[in-house]
């Protein structure tokens, strides 16, 4: 990876912008899943009124609020979930980053979308928070195979969730959304560490970009 210079390494780490979300997205308001409004909301939705897609949806509103291990692949440890209380479609989710990665101490917000058809079509995720990451894009776009191929209506958004905090730790530089950060990324592994551009860069963009806490996110950015 010598031949390859530092510019084309870091190309569009200039022009990153956070990703904007539509201004009706961007206001609405959320709730802690985990809080005595989580449990009003799930109470508050009628399930019959959307269909197969919001019974479904309160189904594991209801698992991850009671600690249903079922709804998660592990544990579900360091990730938090809000729903919106004017629509259970929507949701925004806090991850924070993996311990033993450039990522530890961070926390990255995400929005979830999903549509009519879920369970049978995944969720649209993405990141609000920039992430230096060979599977994310400038636009917080994620790379993921359980998002896209390898989706099936077993699969819950909490898992997916779970996956993508995964993804943090364990980059699939084969699938890579930024190639100049796959290529740091293997030079780092191939080197056992000794090539510390990635790290460094990925350190530095997490500390700048996601020092925000998650009390701090409910309390001031989202009201809950």
């Amino acid at each position: 990876f010598a031949a390859i210079s530092e510019k084309q390494l870091t190309r569009g780490t200039e022009v990153q912008r956070a990703p904007a979300l539509a201004p009706e997205i961007a206001a609405r308001a959320v709730v802690d899943i985990m809080s005595q409004k989580g449990t009003d909301l799930i109470a508050a939705v009628p399930s019959s009124g959307g269909g197969g897609c919001v019974k479904r949806i309160l189904m594991e509103l209801k698992q991850v609020a009671s600690g249903a291990a079922s709804v998660w692949m592990h544990s579900g440890e360091g990730i938090h979930i809000f729903p919106a209380p004017d629509n259970v479609k929507f949701w925004r989710a806090l991850i924070e980053g993996p311990q033993g990665t450039p990522f530890e101490g961070g926390v990255f917000a995400l929005s979830v979308v999903l549509p009519d058809s879920y369970p049978f079509n995944p969720p649209k995720v993405t990141f609000q928070t920039l992430v230096y990451h060979c599977n994310v894009s400038d636009a917080g776009s994620i790379c993921l195979e359980i998002l896209k191929d390898r989706w099936n209506p077993a699969l819950t958004v909490p898992k997916c969730l779970e996956a993508i905090r995964m993804m943090l730790k364990d980059p699939n530089t084969d699938d890579a959304l930024r190639q100049w950060i796959a290529e740091l990324t293997l030079a780092h592994e191939k080197s056992n560490g000794a090539d510390t551009r990635y790290y460094d860069k990925a350190r530095e963009a997490t500390q700048r970009d996601a020092s925000t806490s998650v009390a701090e996110w409910k309390q001031t950015q989202w009201g809950c």
